[in-house]
């Protein structure tokens, strides 16, 4: 195995995970963040199989960070380990990269989520947008039919009118 060790794709997943362990200190929100929503999206009585969903989804929330971390920690010290043995096999480079993926994904899903979240809604703003103006073109489109009949009975009142008395109508 010796001839196929890869020394610099260690080095890189040494200089990596730390890096990944600062942005998550960094945004120090990532999973309390996630759970406050949660918990925001309002309270549930106990005795109803929602709550008891909720109440899984947050363990498995949970369980999950805690696992993702753990594991961040477990595969740097495998990382200074092989670099130390200066051997590797293919398991262990899964592993890491496996690792380092994890704790990339778990790094970056709480901006992504509030980015989705911004994006949807203010595609809801320009969608409700857009509604109130159709409807207010179609308000202005009755208003301006109804002085249009207006004017059309007025025209037409006018010319009965004008035939009752015998005089001509009068053009302008």
């Amino acid at each position: 195995m010796k001839d196929s060790f890869n020394a610099d794709y260690y080095v890189a997943a040494s200089a990596v995970i730390p890096i990944l362990y600062l942005a998550l200190t960094l945004q120090s929100s990532t999973f309390e963040g996630i759970v406050k929503r949660m918990g925001k999206s309002g309270a549930i009585p106990l005795s109803t199989l929602k709550s008891a969903s909720y109440g899984l989804g947050l363990a498995l929330m949970a369980i999950a960070g805690s696992a993702v971390i753990l594991n961040g920690i477990l595969a740097l010290f495998g990382v200074f380990l092989v670099l130390y043995d200066r051997q590797s096999n293919h398991v262990i480079d899964l592993y890491e990269l496996f690792s380092i993926m994890a704790l990339l994904i778990f790094v970056v899903a709480d901006p992504a989520s509030r980015f989705a979240r911004a994006y949807l809604r203010a595609l809801s703003d320009l969608a409700k947008q857009a509604g109130s103006q159709a409807e207010s073109q179609a308000e202005s489109r009755k208003v301006e039919k109804a002085k249009q009949s207006d004017i059309d009975q007025k025209v037409s009142d006018q010319q009965s009118h004008n035939d009752a008395k015998g005089t001509p109508p009068a053009y302008s």
